[in-house]
């Protein structure tokens, strides 16, 4: 960890969204400065989201170490131990790493923040709707409980809508259970900026799991 470089950091937050039973893990992005560093330990300082640091104390975190030649983010095992006079007491003597291919590039939601879209097929016919969980400049994954099996079936092409903006994607994978199915999507086209959309969205959905993990 070198000294005053600011450095990137995922925490896995385990949220109770509506729509599904079970706890969801959202990666939660964030940034810091090392201040200082000695054996197995460092310093760190100017953390980004505000107010994150307290909220991740004596958890564990994901903190990155290197970039990989092959494109693969190589990360460290890290907890916030305590906040002193320079900053927060940051450890990572166990050494333990992990090698991770999208460890940036995907933001998740609970279904309900983004809210309900319409499901087409390129001819107009509606289809059903879906919620999405997490989105990339690349692809989507969503989930639904209207869709029909033989819809989302692999290579088969979905417009997806919700007011003006449109994502037309095709079907790269599906999971079907009895009462819903799960589809992963490669984006074809948008008619609007995914990456604005992104950054809108998530920037607000974690200052509200921030906030409720404050209260809670």
């Amino acid at each position: 960890m070198e000294q005053g470089k600011r450095l990137d950091g995922v925490y896995h937050f385990q949220a109770q969204c509506k729509d599904i039973v079970h706890t969801v893990s959202i990666p939660i992005l964030f940034s810091f400065r090392v201040v200082e560093q000695e054996d197995g330990t460092f310093i760190a300082d100017r953390f980004s989201p505000s107010g994150i640091a307290e909220v991740l104390k004596d958890k564990e975190l994901l903190l990155v170490k290197s970039i990989l030649q092959d494109g693969r983010t190589e990360l460290i095992i890290g907890e916030i131990k305590q906040k002193v006079e320079k900053g927060y007491l940051v450890d990572i003597s166990k050494g333990e790493k992990i090698v991770e291919s999208r460890a940036f590039d995907r933001f998740s939601f609970c279904p309900e923040f983004l809210g309900k879209f319409s499901v087409l097929s390129p001819e107009g016919k509606e289809l059903g709707n879906c919620y999405i969980l997490d989105i990339s400049l690349g692809g989507i994954k969503g989930f639904s409980k209207t869709l029909l099996h033989e819809d989302v079936r692999e290579g088969n092409i979905l417009v997806i809508q919700q007011g003006s903006q449109k994502l037309e994607v095709e079907v790269v994978r599906t999971k079907m259970t009895e009462h819903e199915v799960t589809l992963g999507a490669k984006i074809v086209k948008a008619n609007f900026d995914i990456m604005k959309y992104i950054i809108r969205n998530y920037t607000r959905f974690v200052k509200e799991l921030l906030t409720e993990a404050k209260a809670g």
